[in-house]
């Protein structure tokens, strides 16, 4: 999204102009459909779920708990904490804080199976 909109402005960089989708296909845009005019107003259509499920996912992170490292474990707790306040800013759309908080438990839940990380990651020599 951050490609598109001005942060500073909330509008689409020129020249760029995001045109409506047709998602009921009924030939006009409809009033839930021009969403995209500013960068609130598609954020606050998201959020609505005004916008076609279709056109946005979520970003998964899949774990294997049988063999789950610590620095992986570390990782997705980051994620989930810190990392968020990045998401934005890299041009995504944020997890509602109940999502979070609900993804945080599940994390937690797993704890019991990190597994230390027997080989610890050595930098690259130039």
């Amino acid at each position: 999204i951050r490609y598109v909109y001005n942060d500073s402005t909330g509008l689409a960089f020129e020249p760029l102009m995001v045109v409506p989708l047709d998602a009921n296909k009924n030939n006009r845009a409809d009033p839930k459909e021009l969403i995209f005019g500013s960068l609130p107003q598609l954020l606050y259509s998201i959020d609505k779920g005004y916008l076609d499920p279709g056109l946005i996912r979520n970003l998964y992170l899949l774990v294997n708990t049988g063999n789950l490292k610590k620095s992986a474990y570390d990782f997705l707790h980051w994620v989930l904490d810190s990392g968020q306040f990045f998401v934005e800013e890299a041009g995504y759309i944020s997890l509602h804080e109940d999502e979070l908080d609900n993804q945080m438990i599940l994390l937690d839940s797993i704890s019991s199976f990190v597994v230390s990380d027997k080989n610890k990651i050595k930098p690259l020599k130039p």
